[in-house]
This record gives structure tokens, sequence and C-alpha cells, in this order.
């Protein structure tokens, strides 16, 4: 007797319990119908064969296998506990739908056979290609095989992966090319002649002995390969292969063409930049760097060329820009009450009702449309505008809009500016605080004040003096001359240059070099009025940014290698703050004999005395309004009175420190009458040891002939008490005063 199986005994053959749902049993069938039974280990014929009797998978198909789901339904529902009554999972789709596998008898071809009337399959496509999975992996899926078929599509035409049939079979496949792994070439022997070359294949009949893109210029070192050195000295970038062909590629077209952009210095000494990646042909980019300027003077009490130099370093400016931009910023400045004046009538709340940065907005157009003649007038409008936009939104776009073009419609009807002597006509017409006029018309006259105020709204040239190794102003002149400057001698400085012409001076070698410094003639003049010698011991109080210590130390011989005896003089420059020390110390700092210290000025130096003092006073700077306009806007009337009191104790500690016979000299950049003659007066009303001391040219001592203050002519700058005024309108300088004070050798 056979053994039982598991579904006899309710349980399924996986192991789990099966749940009794069978009815009574009925009789079973006959012999001849009821399905033999034979042991676990054998299995019937119209059953699942033995794994190990199964064909291979590849060449049979079910009927050799496992009897298919539909197939199980003869011997599903008889076993020893009676017959099922209920339908199986594939027999309960007979009156509803065919199942997914018969669908195809009336429908349509079923998946598998739809090859025959459809063309190929997707796995058949291709006879001569292998499958997508296939591909050049033949260590894949070794076990299943190729399923080619011999079909086509002949009622559609060949598919996409077929039409390459009739093209290029000589061609390899997408997935068969070249990887390229070593940026070699990727030509095929074959051509596609119905649709001439592909795009790899292109450069056959057009220039054979050209390289490809990737292989052109072997010798030529790639982009990322180029300048080891970064270009540091600035040379040629030149290849020696050209394609003659086609002309010299981008990289070699300076041979006809001369220097880059970045290396055009030979002929001038500076690096030019045209428009260039900086430059913005909207024209608002330097505005923008003028309203960035004009708000730091204004919220950060910033100087105007400091400011404007970091603003058009930010900005990324290029040298037009950044003209335009300091044009309109110390234009703004320079005019500002004029501006105000015309400006009140359009502004509901006036100027003071006005926010900063809108109000320095209108007066930034304001000026281009009445001041500048050659800024359109919709450029001016439409760039305060979008400053506007940028700074408040719509709301202060439009109200600037609405001003300006009330400003241009109006400009005939703006009230007429105040004429007159009075203080504030003069004050309005020539923008200048009325407390400033007021006291320039007391102490010089209305027509003086006027002259001055003119001069003091007219930008100061640049004026520059020889320094370091050049041992004279005709010597720097030549130099300057190559690079196409135009250069002029000074007025009354034989090593004083006004220059002109560079676009960058600050930035030409020769300024790198250490040729020349920046330093008006009035400041010049200032120091050499000192008149030191080669071995005295001078000390200069309040000696920063340095100019003038850079000018005594020249003066000396200190700075002139050149110079032999060498001098045995010294010169010690100090400065309260800590900052400015440290930058005086790093301008001094490569000049022998010359010693820097934080020193406050107040207070007498301890067992050190001099024979030459130079007192640069700390004032209030209205001397320089041609260059520093937001001098005159940020000064008050108690401004003078407190630097007078600081300028007198400075000038008290100095004196003690100055030896019988020793010259001082006493010198602010301020033009008014507080901070210069009325100091020195007071001083030597209550210093008697103390007299006015002649020019250098007439002193009994003489003038050393290592400098230049012997060839200055001071009579025609000295007044009659001994003292240097200088006034921009008179002598084209800074405005400064000096005197210059001898302590009286003991009986």
């Amino acid at each position: 007797m056979s053994e039982d199986r598991p579904e006899d005994q309710g349980q399924h053959p996986s192991g789990k319990v099966e749940p009794t749902r069978r009815k009574a049993r009925p009789k079973p069938p006959a012999a001849e119908d009821a399905p033999a039974e034979s042991g676990w280990g054998e299995r019937d014929d119209d059953r699942r064969p033995r794994r190990e009797d199964r064909e291979d998978r590849g060449e049979g198909r079910w009927d050799d296998r496992r009897p298919r789901r539909d197939d199980r339904q003869d011997n599903r529902g008889w076993d020893d506990r009676g017959w099922d009554e209920r339908p199986r999972r594939d027999d309960r789709r007979d009156d509803r739908r065919p199942r997914r596998d018969d669908r195809g008898d009336d429908r349509r071809p079923r998946r598998d056979d739809r090859g025959e009337s459809r063309g190929p399959r997707r796995d058949d496509r291709r006879d001569d290609r292998p499958r997508r999975d296939d591909r050049r992996f033949e260590d894949r899926r070794a076990d299943q095989g190729e399923r080619r078929f011999q079909s086509r599509r002949d009622d559609r035409g060949p598919r996409r992966d077929d039409r390459r049939d009739d093209r290029r079979d000589d061609r390899p496949r997408r997935d068969d090319r070249p990887r390229r792994d070593d940026q070699g070439e990727r030509r095929f022997e074959g051509r596609r002649d119905d649709r001439g070359p592909r795009r790899d294949d292109r450069r056959d009949d057009r220039r054979d002995d050209r390289p490809r893109r990737d292989d052109r210029r072997d010798d030529r070192p790639r982009r990322e390969d180029r300048f080891e050195d970064r270009r540091a000295d600035h040379g040629e970038r030149r290849f020696q292969p050209r394609r003659s062909e086609r002309g010299p590629r981008r990289d070699d077209r300076r041979d006809d063409r001369g220097p880059r952009r970045d290396d055009r210095r030979d002929d001038r000494g500076f690096r030019r930049q045209g428009r260039g990646p900086g430059s913005d042909r909207s024209g608002l980019a330097p505005r923008k760097a003028a309203l960035e300027v004009l708000l730091a003077i204004d919220e950060e009490e910033a100087f105007l060329q400091l400011a404007m130099e970091a603003r058009g370093v930010s900005h990324d400016l290029s040298p037009r820009d950044r003209g335009l931009a300091l044009e309109i910023a110390a234009g703004v400045e320079r005019w500002r009450r004029w501006l105000d004046h015309h400006l009140t009538p359009f502004l509901q709340r006036g100027v003071e009702g006005t926010a900063g940065p809108l109000l320095q907005i209108l007066r930034m157009g304001a000026y281009q449309l009445l001041r500048l003649d050659r800024v359109p007038d919709h450029a001016a409008v439409d760039s305060a505008v979008e400053l506007a936009r940028s700074q408040g939104g719509a709301k202060a776009a439009g109200f600037v809009n609405g001003v300006l073009r009330a400003l241009l419609r109006g400009r005939d009807e703006i009230p007429a500016v105040p004429e007159g002597p009075e203080a504030e006509a003069v004050a309005v017409r020539l923008s200048h605080p009325d407390w400033l006029v007021s006291q320039w018309i007391e102490a010089h006259g209305v027509e003086f004040t006027e002259a001055l105020c003119a001069a003091d709204n007219t930008p100061a040239p640049l004026v520059i003096r020889a320094d370091g190794p050049a041992r004279s102003g005709d010597e720097l002149a030549a130099l300057l001359k190559k690079s196409k400057a135009e250069v002029e001698p000074g007025a009354y400085v034989p090593e004083a240059l006004t220059l002109a012409g560079l676009p960058r001076p600050f930035g030409h070698q020769s300024f790198h070099d250490g040729w020349w410094q920046a330093q008006d003639e009035g400041s010049q003049l200032a120091a050499l009025l000192l008149a030191p010698g080669p071995n005295h011991a001078v000390w200069e109080a309040c000696a920063a940014p340095g100019g003038k210590s850079s000018l005594l130390a020249r003066e000396m011989g200190l700075s002139r290698p050149w110079i032999s005896p060498r001098p045995t003089g010294s010169l010690w420059s100090t400065d309260v703050h800590p900052a400015k020390a440290r930058r005086l110390a790093q301008r001094l700092d490569k000049i022998e004999g010359v010693t820097v210290d934080r020193h406050d000025a107040t207070r007498t130096p301890e067992d050190r005395t001099f024979d030459r003092i130079l007192v640069d006073a700390p004032c209030t700077g209205l001397g320089l309004l041609r260059r520093h306009p937001e001098i005159k806007w940020r000064r008050k009337a108690d401004d003078v009175a407190d630097a007078a009191q600081m300028q007198q104790r400075i000038l008290e500690a100095a004196a003690a420190a100055l030896k019988p016979g020793g010259v001082l000299v006493y010198s602010v950049c301020s033009v008014t009458e507080a901070e210069g003659p009325e100091i020195v007066r007071a001083f030597l009303a209550d210093h008697p040891e103390f007299e006015r001391a002649p020019s250098p040219c007439d002193d009994p001592e003489g003038v050393s002939e290592i400098g230049t203050a012997g060839q200055v002519p001071w009579a025609d700058l000295l007044d009659d008490n001994g003292e240097l005024r200088l006034w921009p309108h008179v002598h084209g300088t800074d405005g400064f005063f000096a005197a210059r004070l001898r302590r009286k050798a003991e009986a």
C-alpha cells in the first residue's frame, strides 16, 4: 500500500495546515476516472516532473515539465475525503472573462505570439544584435542563451533598432564603440552611404591631416596645464604650431595683434584695463559705488578718496567707471548746498524730512541733470530710479522718479540763487557752510572769500615729488614721459611735478618701486621751511601719515644712498594713535636713521632735545577742501575753537624740547585765523625766549647743499611777518599756514 500523501491528511505539502472546507464525502468515481496514486517520490505523468527529470529550460516548454495552471483542473477536486465542488482560483474566471492566457484567441494575439503579425518581439529584433542585458557581458546570463526570431514587422516597417540593417552593417553599434578611455581616436571604417558620414566620421573627407579636438596640438599644453607659473612675469603665451589653413587659433593670434589685454603694460608701464568684466555698460555700477561712498561719508565719517578707492576695488570698476563714480560722489559733496536749494521746491517735507539714502540719490540725480553736460537726462533719471528701487522698493523708485522729472520740467522755475554780498547768498551760490563763509568775509572780504570758495569747488591736480631712487625731479619726469604721461614741473618746489595722463597712476610700476610720492606743494613747502641739515637731530610731532617725515629724511640725506659721506643726523617721527603709528612705521622702516614711536605730543619728551622740530599740528583741515570737500560739511564752528586749544598745548610741549638756537616750524593745513596766526601770536607773547626766524635762504647758518630748501623762492611766499600762508586761488596749492620760530641762544 502506498504511503499517504500530506494532502490526504488536510496538510499542505509545504507543511502548513489547510483548513477543512469540504462537504460530505461523495461516492468515489470509477477507477478509470479517479487519479492514480503513486508514492511521494513517484509522480504521475500528468503532474509536475521531478527537478532532476526536467529537460533543459532553454529547449523544452510546459508540455514536458509542470502542467499549466489551466490543466490542473482534471485532478484537483478529488481526494480521499471527497470531491470538491468549489472551483479553484484558475477556474473562477470561466463565467466572467477569459483568462490572460486565453484572451488572445478572440481579441488580439498574445504577447508571446505577436511577433508573427507585428514584427519581431522586443527581445527578438536585430537578429545579429545581442540583447540589452547580454551586450558586452558574455559572462552574465550564460545559461539563458539567445532568443532570436526570424520574423520581421513587415506591416509596420523595421523597428528603431532594426533600421540600421540597410545603412551601415559594418559599423559597430553604439554600445560596442570604443570607450575612448585613453582619449584616442574613434574612427570607423564604414560610412553611411545613404545619409553621409556620422558626426564621428565626418572629418575623413574634410581635413585628414587636421587633428581632432581631443588630439590636436599634441605639443600644446592643455588649458588646465597652461601657465604653470601663473604668468607671474606677464610673459607671452605663444605656441609654435599654427593652423595654416584656418588661421591662428584664438590663443595664437598674439603674433599680429600685440600683447593681451592683461599684458599691455610695456609701452605705458602699467596694466591697461578696458571695459572688461568690471565695466558696466548700463552705467549703474559706478553710480551704485558713488552712492555707497556718499553713505559712508555721512554714516561712518569716511574720507572721500579712501572710500572711493575701496569701492572701486570691491565693484571691480574700470578706469572709466571709476572716474564717473568719483566725479559724481565728489560733485555731490562739493555742491551739496546748491543742490539742496534746487531740490527743496519739489520736496514736500524738505531736505531735512527726506531719508538719507533717498536724499543722496536725489542729489546724485540733480547733479547729473544740472551740472554734467555729457550725461543724458534719461540716463540720470533711470539710474537714480533703479538705485532707489534697490534701497526702498517700488514706492521709493516712484518718489525719486517723480521728483527728478518735476525738476526737469521746472528747472527754469526754480527760485534764483540769492545774489549779494551777504554770507548766506555766497554760501548758497558757492555751496559752503554759512558759518565758514561769515568768518572768511569778516577776515578777508567778500571778493577774496568768493574766489576762495570757487577754488575749493575745483578739483585739485595730482602733485608728486621725487623720492627713493630718483635723484632729481628731471630724472623722474623723463621716466614718466616714457609712459606717455603728461608731466609739468612744480611752481615752487624743484622736485615737485604735476602728473596727468595716467589712468591709474598709483598702479604704475614707478610708484611701486618708490620713485615718487603723492604730496601737494603746500605740504612740501611746510616741511622744507624747517630746512634740516644732515647732522641735525630732528623731531616731527604728529607725523602721520608720513609724507613730511619722508621729505625731511630726503632733505637730510638719510634716504639718498648715493650721498657720501653718509649723514650722521637722526629723525624721530611720532604719533599718538596706534594705527597711525603702525602705518607710519611701515612707510619709513627702510630709511636708515629714522625712528618711529608712539608718543603724545602734548607731553614733552624726557631727556631728549632736538636741533629742529616740526609741529604738524592736528587741525580742522579746511585748507584741503579741493581734495576733501566732505570736510566743510563735517566741521562746525566749535571745532575750530577746540582745535586751537589742542594746537596751543602741542606747541607748548614741543617748544620745551628745542635746543637753544634751534628752529621750530608750526604748521597746519587750515586757513582759519584762529588755527594759524592767532596761535603763533599768543605763543610769542607768552614765550619771550622765542622769536621769529628768518627764511632758510636768509638763515645765518646757511642751508644744506644736500637738500632743495635753498632753491625755493621764499621771498615770494613769505609775508611781512615771515609766515607762510598758502591759498588755493592765489598759489594753486592746498591751503596751509606755517611759521618759523627760533629759540634764542643763551647769553
